[in-house]
């Protein structure tokens, strides 16, 4: 109408479904669709205890699975980003009166903070579920499968089956981890076609 108000849309039709989102303000490196498929499947698996994110970015995933801590007690979320000036000074200061969460600063790596994650998946009474969402997701898988137990995921993001970048995943990295018998295919089937994410779990 003449003289209306024309108000942009921002996001075109197309870009809808993957642009990444600020849940509570800060960044994350994820989608709606991703935010819906992580948080309904910890609510239909509420065995699961421990979220360890390789990636955290600049925690707006993480501030939702902190905030899950609130609501159930003994949740734990660990992040891991090498980025350091993606640090947000409110967030670490209210993580350090929370016991069962945090983000460590540092390379995913490194051998100390492996030992970290390795120390917190064994002292989960639940199950824990490793997010490989880094620089390298197919280094993360390698190194970081073997501290899962029997009941535990192994999560990966920007998942496509065929090979399209070397440090995205894919079924080539997957496969072995399958073909091994210690791993099954657990990607729910509610789980957003599109949305790149792929779930395992160890069966042995």
């Amino acid at each position: 109408m003449m003289g209306e108000k024309q108000v942009r849309d921002p996001w075109p039709e197309e870009k809808r479904g993957w642009v990444y989102v600020r849940p509570v303000g800060l960044e994350s490196a994820t989608t709606w669709r991703n935010v819906a498929d992580v948080t309904n499947f910890l609510f239909d698996n509420p065995q699961v205890k421990l979220v360890v994110e390789i990636g955290a970015n600049f925690c707006g995933f993480a501030a939702l699975l902190i905030a899950r801590t609130i609501v159930f007690p003994d949740f734990g979320y660990l992040g891991i980003e090498k980025e350091i000036y993606r640090k947000n000074a409110n967030l670490e200061f209210y993580m350090a009166s929370r016991p069962r969460c945090r983000v460590i600063w540092d390379d995913c790596f490194a051998a100390p903070v492996k030992a970290e994650v390795k120390a917190w998946v064994d002292a989960t009474a639940g199950h824990a579920l490793i997010w490989c969402d880094g620089n390298n997701k197919p280094e993360e898988i390698r190194q970081y499968h073997p501290f899962l137990r029997v009941g535990d995921y192994l999560m990966m993001h920007d998942y496509s089956h065929e090979k399209l970048c070397d440090e995205n995943p894919s079924w080539q990295d997957c496969k072995p981890l399958v073909e091994s018998g210690k791993f099954q295919i657990a990607t729910p089937d509610y789980w957003a076609v599109g949305a790149m994410m792929f779930l395992l779990r160890k069966i042995h």
